[in-house]
C-alpha cells in the first residue's frame, strides 16, 4: 500500500492494536447482550462476541437517526474493474444539456484506504463494505498487520459487510445459477479469509437495472435476514 493515506493508517496500527476496548455494550430489545473479548480474542478474529450484535444506546429525548456511509462500488459499468479499482479515467465523453464532459472517478483503492484512516480516527465512526470483488483485490495487496487490523474493525462492530455477494447482480435477466455462483464466491472469501464478525446478516442490493424473485428466493435460503 502507499499513499499518505495509507501512512495514517500505518501511523495508527500499533497503538489501535494494543488498545483495550472500554466502550460500554448495550443490549437492545431484540439481540442478545455480548460479552466483551478480550485483545488476543479480537485480534485472533476467532472470537464469537462479534459487536456487531449491538448497538449504540439510544436516547428517548431525540430523535435518533441511522446515517449508514457505504461503499456501492460497480465491477464494470463505465470503466474496467481496473480503471475502477486505480482509478484510471476512461475516455468516454457524455453529453448533458448540449454540453459534452468527461466522466472521472475517485479510485476504489483510495476509498478503501480512506475510510481505513478515518475509522482509526475516531471509534464512533461507522462503515460498510459490500462488493467481495473489490474488496478481495484490495485484501490481496494487504500485510498481515492491515489484515488483523480489519478484522479487529470487523468485531468491534465498527466496520460491517453487508450481502457479501462478489457484486450486487442484475436480477431482472440473470440466471439463478450465476446468481448462486457469484453469492457462493463472495460468501466463501468472507468466511475463509474475514472470519465469523464479518459474517453478512442482511442482503446488500443497490442500484439495480429491475427487480426479480429470484434473489429474493435465495436471500431467503441462505439465511439473510432483510433484502
Amino acid at each position: 500500500m502507499s499513499g499518505k493515506g495509507n501512512e495514517a493508517v500505518k501511523e495508527n496500527i500499533k497503538e489501535y492494536i494494543q488498545e483495550k476496548s472500554q466502550k460500554e455494550i448495550i443490549p437492545t430489545n431484540n439481540r442478545e447482550p455480548v460479552e466483551e473479548a478480550n485483545e488476543n480474542e479480537i485480534i485472533s478474529s476467532t472470537s464469537t462476541n462479534c459487536a456487531y450484535k449491538n448497538c449504540p444506546k439510544l436516547r428517548d429525548d431525540v430523535i435518533n437517526v441511522h446515517i449508514i456511509c457505504h461503499t456501492h462500488l460497480d465491477p464494470g459499468w463505465l470503466n474496467s474493474v481496473d480503471g475502477y479499482f486505480y482509478g484510471i479515467h476512461h475516455a468516454a465523453q457524455h453529453n448533458y444539456n448540449g454540453q459534452a464532459y468527461r466522466h472521472s472517478m475517485p479510485s476504489v483503492l483510495s476509498i478503501f484506504n480512506n475510510v481505513m484512516s478515518a475509522l482509526l480516527e475516531n471509534s464512533k465512526r461507522r462503515f460498510v463494505f459490500a462488493e467481495m470483488s473489490f474488496i478481495w483485490r484490495w485484501w490481496k495487496r494487504l500485510d498481515e498487520d492491515f489484515k488483523k487490523i480489519i478484522r479487529k474493525l470487523l468485531n468491534d462492530g465498527r466496520l460491517d459487510i453487508a450481502g457479501g455477494n462478489w457484486v450486487s447482480n442484475d436480477e431482472a435477466v440473470s440466471h439463478y445459477a450465476a446468481m448462486i455462483d457469484q453469492c457462493t464466491l463472495g460468501f466463501r472469501f468472507v468466511k475463509d479469509e474475514l472470519r465469523i464478525c464479518s459474517q453478512p446478516a442482511v442482503a446488500w442490493q443497490l442500484d439495480l437495472f429491475g427487480h426479480g424473485r429470484e434473489i429474493n428466493s435465495l436471500f431467503a435460503q441462505v439465511g439473510k435476514l432483510i433484502h
